[in-house]
């Protein structure tokens, strides 16, 4: 029987190097899928095509990785925005490779950016069946960060849109985000639930933050996991440790803060200072993926304030740990988050945290059964193995 032969491509980014390079989250997402169809047994051939870039070429890699010499001499979304076409035009040479394969899925929008730039210049290209995710809509973006190509990204999200033979997102509210930003229609538009790792976020108690900073077992360990940006709620996490800093049941840890990023940097330096007046707040900087599993495994709860999320990785990884989320009532938390059953979700209001909290640390049995829900959540509905079925049926009833 003929292999299906596949090709993700990312060209933010490197799947194989993680969290902490360029490309974050988008690396984490790409590589556990890409991992999880591979060791599917499902009759395809798969690779992963990323830029060479300055930091060279990896020599071992879990999945097989083909790297790209296409002159991106710098991972940074506006050098390979400003660039595309000279990029393109060092692709020609990868071309026959391209033209292969059965399908290619690209992640992100630079990633389809890259693929519509070469579908205007090689025609062989078209029988290539193409598959688009975002990760994140510029659109919605725009209205927390600043950034000097939004408003090109936007344009090129309606393109991506409208062109791509089908377009995944990760959750319905994803989808109806879509349909309300974007004037484009997609030619076929699926629901493809993320995953997380079962087999490394597992439910174990551990104390390693509390011997890392000195913390008492018998304080509950309250923490934020993610970028520090506006759009994930830094702000209203550390208010809630300033409300609750007389409580002295509670440690709030912020986890995050990758040193090769320019505004995580500011912020890290920002949260320093307000450290002097919050004593129950300690930072720790972002961990590798490969170590997340400890942090959540140390703490009895997160909190996920978002102001917008299109999916909530950090959630599932967090309640495979048995770690409680409490978070916004948005987006994509909305499915990834039970209510009620596996963690609760909020008006994003101080006082609904600290409600909460409160109500489940006083009461012993509810937080086991808490515990135990969020486990159980997670492993039945949000495994990376079921993200590769969904998205392998898919493939199979499409005809381009």
């Amino acid at each position: 029987m003929v292999q299906t032969k596949i090709g993700f491509l990312n060209i933010y980014g490197d799947p194989n190097r993680g969290f902490k390079f360029p490309g974050g989250g988008i690396n984490i997402y790409s590589l556990n899928l890409a991992k999880a169809m591979d060791l599917g047994n499902f009759n395809i051939k798969l690779k992963i095509f990323t830029p060479l870039s300055p930091y060279g070429a990896l020599e071992k890699t879990e999945i097989s990785t083909f790297y790209l010499d296409i002159g991106i001499k710098d991972l940074n979304k506006n050098f390979i925005f400003k660039n595309i076409k000279k990029i393109v035009r060092n692709s020609k040479k990868y071309v026959p490779l391209f033209a292969d394969l059965d399908i290619i899925y690209s992640h992100y929008w630079l990633s389809g950016l890259y693929w519509l730039q070469l579908l205007s210049v090689y025609q062989n290209l078209d029988s290539v069946i193409w598959i688009h995710s975002f990760h994140s809509f510029g659109s919605v973006r725009k209205k927390f960060v600043k950034e000097k190509i939004i408003s090109d990204r936007i344009k090129i999200e309606e393109d991506i849109i409208s062109i791509a033979d089908i377009i995944l997102v990760n959750s319905n509210q994803e989808k109806n985000d879509m349909l309300q930003s974007y004037k484009s229609t997609p030619q076929k538009i699926d629901v493809v639930y993320g995953g997380y790792k079962d087999d490394q976020f597992v439910f174990k108690r551990i104390n390693y933050l509390h011997n890392k900073f000195g913390i008492s077992t018998k304080k509950q360990l309250v923490c934020f996991v993610g970028r520090l940006e506006k759009r994930k709620g830094i702000d209203i996490f550390i208010d809630l440790a300033r409300c609750m800093r007389d409580k002295n049941d509670y440690q709030f840890l912020i986890v995050g803060g990758r040193p090769n990023i320019k505004y995580e940097r500011a912020e890290n330096k920002r949260i320093r200072l307000l450290l002097n007046s919050t004593s129950n707040l300690y930072l720790h900087p972002a961990v590798e993926h490969k170590n997340l599993h400890q942090i959540y495994q140390s703490c009895d709860f997160i909190i996920l304030p978002s102001l917008y999320e299109p999916f909530g990785m950090t959630a599932l990884e967090a309640q495979g740990c048995g770690c409680i989320p409490i978070a916004s009532n948005i987006g994509g938390l909305t499915c990834t988050i039970s209510h009620g059953y596996s963690g609760f979700l909020t008006n994003n209001s101080i006082k609904e945290y600290i409600d909460y909290l409160e109500m489940i640390s006083q009461n012993k049995k509810l937080k086991t059964k808490l515990q135990t829900n969020a486990v159980k959540w997670a492993a039945e509905n949000f495994t990376w193995r079921q993200s590769a079925i969904k998205l392998m049926n898919i493939i199979n009833g499409f005809n381009k």
